[in-house]
């Protein structure tokens, strides 16, 4: 009998990533404006340098208005699971499971969610370069018990580069409408069996 698989989301990885970027970029630019301004660099025109400062704005921002809506999504989700009863998929085989919830889901919560499924060739040793091979994805909702169901038919083979050295599958949900506390996200190394690698010299005997 299999044993069942638990898969944590990445989103905690995620949120320490966000807080990291917005705060050294905020810093690091805010201190060379700074700079500039105290320091009176003449060579700068006034429009240089209002353009300097909208775009720190603007990336800043951005990158804390990112920052803030990680820290609500996991403050009103916490760490979701990709729970499946098997414990490796096959391929030509069905991709199921369900995404289940540390707490009962907020009531504002719009209940119906895209699913995606990728599988990413990795080329490179060092795992330099990604490309998708195979997606696909649907809509879902809500079930009754609070969980997210997962169900994807995978294909029996997929055209994959022949220099890929390795490959790994992915996990995206992402709430339809849900606006600025929309859920979402992400569960990395899904475990797809690997695939055959073809001998290279296999159509030219």
């Amino acid at each position: 009998m299999q044993r069942a698989m638990k898969i944590a989301s990445s989103e905690r990885e995620t949120l320490r990533w966000a807080w990291r970027l917005a705060i050294l970029f905020n810093v690091i630019y805010g201190f060379i404006l700074f700079l500039i301004l105290w320091l009176g660099i003449t060579h700068l025109n006034p429009h240089d340098l209002v353009i300097l400062i909208l775009v720190f704005l603007a990336m800043g921002g951005g990158l804390l208005i990112w920052a803030i809506r990680e820290t609500v999504l996991w403050k009103a989700y916490g760490e979701t699971f990709f729970l499946s009863e098997a414990h490796i998929f096959s391929w030509g085989g069905r991709l199921h499971g369900k995404i289940s919830f540390p707490r009962t889901p907020p009531a504002p919560m719009v209940r119906r969610f895209r699913v995606s499924v990728f599988c990413e060739g990795i080329l490179g040793a060092q795992g330099q370069q990604h490309y998708t091979a195979w997606r696909d994805s649907h809509s879902v909702d809500l079930t009754p018990d609070g969980t997210i169901p997962v169900l994807f038919s995978l294909p029996a083979e997929i055209n994959l580069n022949p220099c890929y050295m390795s490959m790994i599958w992915k996990l995206k949900i992402k709430e339809i409408g849900g606006g600025f506390r929309s859920f979402s996200a992400q569960y990395i190394d899904l475990p797809v069996e690997e695939a055959p690698k073809k001998d290279p010299f296999e159509d030219k005997s």
